[in-house]
């Protein structure tokens, strides 16, 4: 039972992983430097593209995700 939970855990990770990439390469989220330059354009949180922790995501939990999504062995 414990390795069925783990294995579908690890699949999860890996589907987060692929869709922060793809949310990524569309411009969909942002990182520290873009976000205080957009920040200081705009006051309107809802224009600007996702951060993290807004999703509740941390971010050990989207580099483990997108670590495991390139791996050939998952």
């Amino acid at each position: 039972m414990a390795n069925w939970a783990a294995e579908i855990r690890i699949r999860a990770e890996r589907k987060l992983g692929g869709m922060l990439k793809a949310q990524k390469d569309a411009g969909g989220m942002r990182d520290g430097g873009t976000a205080m330059k957009a920040k200081a354009q705009s006051h309107d949180e809802t224009e600007l593209p996702l951060k993290l922790a807004a999703l509740g995501i941390s971010k050990s939990m989207s580099s483990r995700a997108q670590a495991i999504c390139h791996h050939p062995r998952y």
